[in-house]
């Protein structure tokens, strides 16, 4: 049971993070059209600074259906590719916008490419060619589109698998304590007998250390069972051995002592119940808190 409570609050808290992560990592803001505006109009001013330009303006960027946005010059200007690229990556970085973009140069006249590089950060993808060709003096528009995240990966895919995870996670857990509550209650009832900090069912076969559980096996359980209805006394071997396997036939030979050897396992969590060997006579299941 406790295993099951860490193992729940373990993936509450992984969930919780993911959750968190998707988002601030996801959230359809990092696309939001007035930050993509602003920071292509600082890209375009870095761009005249570096050939020396501080007169001509920065024409108004323009976003299309396709959310591909366009960035434009009063005059024209030549495009040194790595001031493009650093320029770009550090303004959209500032404005927290999406670190997966794809940039295109075209040209004013023929609108053909002239220059063009892709950013994706989520698969660790950088292509940048041709980064210290400078393009000519020209008139050119920069165009910036945002690369879609991969369906896998979205708030609307993750969320509900871990909201089903978790609903089910939950389940789990408010059925294993209302069967340990079930239990509690027959604690004072014949069938249940009291074992320091252990509670014993011998009709079930179980054992129940806080909340913990362990199924015995049938023989383990009449073992058990014997002796704890002789707490702190001796039972003699040729007693249990008779009781548990002569009356069904069963020639016992070891197999007394691997059920003594199991039950010591199991009760080994509570130092105050100790099941003693008595040498040459049998067994005896010492309970501290029963001792007169």
């Amino acid at each position: 049971m406790e295993i099951k409570r860490t193992f729940l609050f373990a993936f509450l808290a992984v969930l919780t993070g993911l959750l968190w992560f998707m988002a601030i990592k996801y959230s359809p803001n990092r696309t939001d059209p007035k930050m993509v505006k602003v920071a292509l109009r600082e890209v375009g001013h870095h761009i005249l600074l570096a050939n020396k330009d501080t007169t001509s303006r920065v024409l108004p960027v323009r976003a299309n259906p396709a959310q591909t946005f366009e960035l434009s010059f009063e005059r024209d200007v030549p495009i040194h590719p790595d001031t493009l690229v650093f320029h770009v990556k550090s303004s959209i970085a500032r404005a927290g916008l999406s670190e997966n973009y794809l940039v295109e140069v075209r040209d004013c006249d023929s609108e053909e490419v002239v220059y063009s590089y892709r950013i994706q950060e989520e698969k660790n993808q950088i292509v940048v060619p041709c980064g210290s060709r400078v393009l000519p003096e020209s008139c050119y528009l920069i165009n910036l589109s945002f690369i879609p995240l991969p369906r896998l990966l979205s708030w609307v895919t993750i969320f509900p698998i871990a909201l089903l995870v978790f609903l089910a996670l939950l389940i789990w857990e408010l059925v294993s304590t209302v069967r340990f509550r079930n239990l509690d209650v027959t604690a004072g009832e014949p069938n249940c007998l009291t074992l320091g900090k252990f509670r014993f069912y011998p009709e079930q076969h179980t054992l129940v250390y806080q909340e913990s559980q362990v199924n015995l096996s049938r023989k383990e359980g009449e073992v058990l069972a014997i002796l704890a209805d002789q707490v702190n006394q001796v039972v003699r071997r040729e007693e249990l051995s008779k009781r548990v396997w002569e009356d069904q036939g069963v020639v016992v030979g070891r197999s007394l002592d691997t059920y003594i050897s199991k039950l010591r396992k199991h009760l080994k969590k509570d130092q105050t119940i100790q099941l003693t060997n008595v040498h040459g006579v049998g067994y005896k299941l010492v309970d501290q808190n029963k001792a007169k």
